[in-house]
């Protein structure tokens, strides 16, 4: 393979050059993804390429930001070489290791950088290695510095390459990802002080988002499970029980420097609790990673920062999306993605941290108490203003929440899932037909199905008129029309016990109050 590179020297930047001689060399014509299933030893291939001429190398994993598919899915290896000798001499180097060695195409690196400094030179103007900075925080900030180069020189692509056309959803790509890469980074300043749970006379437990659907029925489990008194995490207690025994509701917010709370409730906390059960996050599959960032991200660091104060436990509840490696474009998904990334940081330097992922929460079983914002909620209203439903065998997976929030509980309060990660997968199954059969009972009509292609041909008439209609409707089309995997993993209850009935009712009594409110 030979190594044509374009030089990118002596370009301008936004953020400061790690040396005041860096080379950054691009292969345009032996770029290749790394394929499905396959691993790369990096430490192995380091050492393969380490040689007199190229003294230190660290080879990083980066995404083509020129590819409007390709900014956040697919990797690809770049390398930052350490070398005194010219760039040419370097780049043969490369190119003759790899074929002696007969490596892969996709072992080589389509991005390199030369520097004339050993990374660990103590030096102001550049990032050093030292004994606090880790290898990771060695491979995002450079990451960073070539994703910058790239995006202030968007030109220096061959014409044949196919660019993505819209240079602005191409800056916004590039600039979320360089966002990402950066928020994964803990300040390494966040630390516990010392041993966790060294307080032998703390008990109460710190909740956020009990105001959220899920909340509340946490909150009920904990009160039941333990004695501790709970301190709950609010905006406002005008639309809570603040008679509840044992339970205190503080008004702060998530996403504000010490949660927004004053220096006595914040040190007041501090010395009381425990553990902490964080599960508020803002949720909206259709928003960017940077409208998350705030809640997801930056309140969760407020949550760590608190933990650490406090030498406490966190139970972070996180989803079982986080697990999809093909979502690249939801930003709540790559928020909670981020946010575990800083929570094992923080686990790794000595904070007890238990992270529980969930799958989709439905209705209480007890009450039929639902969801009133969820993507469901929002699909069975459109299909009621539509009038007709597809003939289809779609199921959902679901998990009543009575029982998430007894999972939760008691994974929380075990020593035995301190440091770990659990995958909560849905309980039960139930078929769309299911539920769209039980509301058209309730309601007296017979259900309506259409051959799914008929069906979605009468919504797509409907969509031209106003493509802002049946947002619920657009998602589930999708979903049947599109390739589409369904989990098939075993569920442990049946749809009878899911107590359908009462949900319909409930959700049917709301029906018209939440039309209105989505409308709004």
């Amino acid at each position: 393979m030979m190594f044509l590179f374009s030089s990118l020297d002596n370009l301008v930047t936004d953020q400061p050059p790690f040396s005041s001689e860096i080379g950054l060399y691009v292969d345009l014509k032996n770029i290749y993804d790394l394929p499905q299933d396959t691993t790369i030893d990096i430490e192995l291939l380091e050492k393969i390429y380490r040689s007199a001429t190229i003294q230190e190398i660290y080879i990083i994993y980066i995404a083509d930001p020129k590819f409007n598919e390709n900014t956040k899915s697919k990797q690809r290896l770049a390398a930052v070489i350490i070398s005194q000798e010219k760039e040419a001499t370097v780049l043969k180097e490369l190119e003759t290791t790899s074929k002696l060695k007969q490596l892969h195409h996709y072992q080589l690196p389509w991005i390199v950088m030369i520097e004339r400094e050993s990374l660990r030179i103590v030096k102001e103007s550049r990032f050093t290695l030292t004994e606090d900075v880790n290898r990771e925080i060695i491979e995002n900030n450079y990451r960073i510095k070539i994703m910058n180069i790239l995006l202030a020189n968007e030109n220096f692509y061959n014409e044949n390459v196919d660019i993505c056309a819209n240079t602005t959803q191409q800056k916004e790509l590039v600039q979320s990802c360089l966002l990402i890469e950066t928020d994964k980074i803990l300040d390494p300043a966040v630390k516990p002080f010392v041993g966790i749970n060294s307080k032998k006379n703390s008990h109460d437990i710190f909740l956020t988002g009990s105001t959220d659907f899920l909340g509340p029925y946490l909150l009920d489990e904990l009160l039941r499970r333990t004695d501790a008194n709970i301190y709950c995490l609010v905006r406002s207690t005008t639309s809570v029980d603040t008679s509840q025994p044992r339970v205190f509701y503080v008004c702060g917010d998530l996403t504000l420097p010490q949660l927004g709370l004053d220096d006595h409730q914040y040190s007041m906390l501090v010395s009381k609790i425990r553990s902490i059960y964080h599960c508020e996050a803002a949720t909206n599959f259709y928003k960017p990673y940077n409208e998350h960032r705030s809640a997801n991200v930056l309140g969760t660091i407020e949550v760590i920062k608190l933990a650490c104060l406090a030498n406490c436990r966190v139970n972070y509840i996180s989803s079982l999306n986080v697990l999809d490696s093909s979502d690249h474009s939801n930003g709540y998904v790559q928020s909670k993605q981020v946010a575990e990334c800083l929570l094992k940081q923080a686990s790794e330097r000595g904070l007890f941290v238990t992270t529980i992922r969930r799958g989709y929460i439905s209705w209480s079983l007890s009450t039929g108490d639902f969801n009133k914002t969820d993507w469901l909620t929002i699909l069975l209203l459109d299909l009621i203003k539509f009038g007709i439903a597809p003939e289809t065998d779609f199921t959902f997976n679901i998990t009543p929440v009575d029982c998430i929030s007894r999972s939760i509980a008691e994974l929380g309060e075990s020593e035995k899932t301190i440091k770990a990660t659990i995958d909560l997968r849905e309980t039960h199954t139930v078929s769309f037909k299911s539920i769209w059969t039980e509301i058209c009972r309730q309601r007296g009509l017979d259900p309506h199905y259409l051959h799914v292609t008929e069906w979605s041909q009468r919504l797509d008439k409907v969509l031209k008129t106003n493509s802002q209609l049946l947002h619920g409707l657009q998602l589930f089309s999708n979903s049947l029309t599109d390739s589409f995997s369904i989990d098939t993993a075993p569920t442990v209850g049946t749809e009878s016990d899911l107590n359908l009935p009462i949900f319909v009712e409930k959700f049917l009594q709301n029906c018209l109050l939440l039309s209105s409110d989505l409308e709004k």
